[in-house]
């Protein structure tokens, strides 16, 4: 589809809809996604008192409506806190002995995946890596507090260089810092799974763990489906695994 054809007009009639007005001077439909949250709850004090009623900050409810038990998370809630997440819904769900068995076999399993690592690698230093599909030419380089950073550095224990955040999730980087990328071993992900535009780049080229052949390739689908959620870290962890203990790329869940 050509970008014209894409235009909110070519697309949709809003003219009889309650949204028509946060369309106006927006040529796309994504525009107008940074509005949407706060027009939708704008709406909540313009139903009708005598047949809805407020249950909670922006949450309004049908009068007749009957309403299953429920369970408001805020931004405590977030996937980066994926551990107390998990622990919390286990108290809500008298659960919570399931979960922490849980965690542990987890716990067990990243000790025994390190350990069998660790025989082939010794102490060499990680970085993990991703292609920015928002910022063409930049590269997220993952902390040790989030997805699959997490994972090699918090879970697995594997050695970090420098570069490595330690107090938020990311970096944004461009090219140009990629150069300071002294690890011995990447993971990268795009969305397409390749180096893309770094693959002939001399910058890249240069990288130490380049050089070595230690470059492990995936996929941002795969990475992101797995890395924030208890059961989905698990697979991601061992697909990690995998890939540096057979020297391969990161393969796709099934």
């Amino acid at each position: 589809m050509k970008l014209e054809e894409m235009k909110m007009k070519e697309l949709f009639d809003m003219s009889h809809t309650i949204a028509e007005r946060i369309f106006d001077n927006h040529a796309y439909p994504w525009e107008v996604l940074p509005e949407i949250g706060d027009f939708i709850r704008s709406l909540g004090p313009l139903l009708p008192e005598n047949e809805y009623r407020k249950i909670g900050k922006d949450i309004w409810i049908h009068k007749t409506a009957k309403v299953a038990p429920t369970i408001m998370m805020n931004d405590d809630y977030n996937y980066v806190q994926w551990r107390s997440r998990f622990q919390d819904l286990g108290d809500w769900f008298n659960k919570r002995d399931t979960v922490d068995e849980w965690l542990a076999e987890y716990d067990a399993t990243a000790a025994e995946l390190s350990a069998q690592i660790q025989e082939v690698v010794g102490d060499e230093t990680f970085a993990v890596l991703e292609r920015n599909t928002v910022a063409f030419g930049s590269y997220y380089i993952y902390g040790v507090t989030a997805g699959p950073g997490e994972i090699i550095f918090s879970d697995l224990k594997l050695n970090h260089t420098e570069i490595t955040p330690e107090d938020t999730w990311a970096n944004v980087v461009d090219l140009e810092s990629l150069a300071t990328v002294d690890a011995d071993h990447i993971i990268f992900t795009s969305d397409d799974g390749t180096l893309g535009e770094l693959e002939d780049n001399p910058v890249w080229q240069n990288l130490k763990a380049v050089k070595n052949g230690n470059v492990y390739l995936g996929s941002n689908e795969t990475q992101y489906n797995l890395s924030y959620t208890p059961e989905g870290k698990l697979m991601y962890m061992q697909l990690l695994a995998d890939a540096i203990l057979n020297h391969t790329n990161i393969q796709d869940a099934n």
